[in-house]
């Protein structure tokens, strides 16, 4: 890979991007540790500040773990999963082999509002349980859900 100094494309989305497809394609697998700072940057001849942005915007991302003292490694993937689909979300999590919990963080009676009398068919001033669960699929906390 080589750095263009003179792409309208940032140093550093050029390096993130770079990672990125390396991770994408299965050339880095998981648990993989990627080299320092220094040794990127003296690499591609780019500044650390450069190199340090596009490993951040990459951990931000999901597709890496920094570890201080230990270095920056690929992170296993995420389980994709959309706040619209936590519908049956221990059945399909189990359904692929992995070990799902939940704890409450709180349960309130809360005054229904009007959208969710009328879906509910309840009267104007009813009440509803609200109740707040973390979601963990082999022991990571993965969603916060609102029910």
């Amino acid at each position: 890979m080589n750095v263009s100094k003179v792409s309208a494309i940032p140093l550093y989305q050029q390096l993130e991007d770079y990672i990125r497809e390396s991770i994408e394609s299965g050339q880095l697998k998981p648990g993989d540790r990627l080299p320092s700072e220094t040794e990127l940057s003296k690499r591609y001849q780019i500044s650390r500040m450069t190199v340090r942005k596009a490993m951040e915007r990459l951990e931000f991302a999901g597709y890496l773990e920094r570890y201080p003292g230990k270095g920056t490694f690929v992170a296993a993937p995420k389980i994709p999963q959309r706040v619209s689909m936590l519908h049956g979300f221990h059945k399909k999590m189990s359904a692929l082999g992995l070990k799902v919990k939940s704890t409450v963080l709180e349960v309130q009676s809360i005054d229904a509002g009007i959208i969710i009398e009328r879906r509910l068919g309840l009267q104007t001033g009813d009440r509803v349980f609200q109740i707040s669960r973390l979601r963990y699929v082999e022991g990571t906390p993965v969603a916060i859900q609102i029910a």
